[in-house]
């Protein structure tokens, strides 16, 4: 059976330190202010809720399993989580946690 439309390819984007997502912020002076926060960013992780099995079918993305995401990682959903990450997470602001690479219809 195909996967649910639409199919929506995101990138994680945590570098933000002003989004609400991240589990700290970082002000940061001296020398190694931009290696410090570099290294922070890459540290950062973050969790998404799923939508259960309307999510999709990789790994720790549907089937009610959160998905769990790093700086600049992909995330392929379907359907209806396609189209719930799009509208809470995607919103076309510069302070986004997903940035939309490809949307499919």
């Amino acid at each position: 059976m195909a996967d649910p439309k639409p199919t929506i390819t995101f990138t994680v984007n945590l570098s933000n330190k002003e989004s609400s997502s991240l589990p700290y912020s970082s002000d940061l002076v001296g020398n190694q202010a931009i290696t410090e926060a570099v290294s922070q960013i890459e540290a950062r992780s973050t969790w998404l809720p799923s939508l259960g099995d309307a999510g999709s079918k990789e790994p720790n993305q549907g089937s009610g399993a959160n998905i769990a995401a790093k700086n600049g990682n992909t995330i392929v959903a379907h359907g209806l989580n396609a189209l719930y990450l799009k509208r809470t997470y995607a919103s076309g602001t510069a302070n986004d946690l997903l940035t939309i690479i490809n949307e499919t219809w």
